[in-house]
């Protein structure tokens, strides 16, 4: 006799169907899930932790072989003033406009009466 021909006989019997064990089965399927996904995520956060300095790097070396590309500081300086004497002006404009309309509603008042 070899007990192997009985571990077999065992295994080929069907098994009933039992809700708690199959609730507990589904549960640990969904944890293992998440603990896969977990570890995956570290293991990919590991992998790129150094493509940061190498990109950073990269991008260093295109800037010094580039520099010619950049505008200098001062232009883009004498843009941003120009963009914010433009929202004065806008300002001061719809300030005036404003101060004509109560003007004319003033007038209107005083022809009424």
């Amino acid at each position: 006799m070899d007990s192997t021909f009985e571990f077999e006989r065992l295994r080929h019997r069907p098994i009933k169907y039992n809700r708690d064990l199959m609730g507990k089965t589904i549960a640990a399927m969904q944890r293992i899930a998440q603990i896969k996904a977990r570890r995956e995520q570290r293991f990919w956060a590991e992998r790129m932790k150094d493509n940061v300095k190498k990109q950073k790097a990269e991008a260093l070396r295109d800037l010094a072989m580039n520099i010619e590309l950049i505008k200098p500081v001062q232009d883009s300086v004498t843009r941003k003033t120009q963009l914010v004497a433009a929202r004065v002006a806008k300002t001061k404009t719809a300030a005036q406009r404003a101060a004509a309309k109560a003007a004319a509603k003033d007038g209107a008042e005083d022809i009424e009466e």
